[in-house]
């Protein structure tokens, strides 16, 4: 994972802060793998999934050619229930892997 472009978000979901990691993404110099790292929220954002549907929708052409994979690093099992409901609104665009715990622990 050492040339991973790693997106590290806080406690909570920043739209800003989505809106720019997927821009930068889409204008990496090469294809790589890409960690979402949200193991730090305190909650599930249910609210703003479609939010996040409409960006991944956006970026979608981008990301085929951009991500080698994802990878989504969750602060708990609960996480894979909304990713499922993410998900039934947008694909991702490359293969993705889920992780439950920190991202120190997933690069071990």
């Amino acid at each position: 994972m050492s040339d991973a472009y790693v997106i590290n978000f806080g406690t909570n979901l920043d739209r800003r802060q989505l809106i720019a990691a997927a821009d930068a993404v889409c204008k990496m110099d090469r294809k790589r793998e890409v960690v979402w790292d949200v193991s730090k929220f305190t909650s599930v954002p249910w609210g703003e999934l479609g939010f996040v549907a409409d960006i991944m929708k956006k970026i979608k052409p981008f990301a085929k050619i951009k991500i080698i994979k994802n990878k989504i690093i969750l602060p708990n099992s609960t996480w894979k229930a909304a990713l499922k409901c993410l998900y039934a609104l947008a694909t991702p665009a490359a293969p993705t892997e889920l992780y439950v715990g920190s991202l120190d622990a997933s690069a071990s």
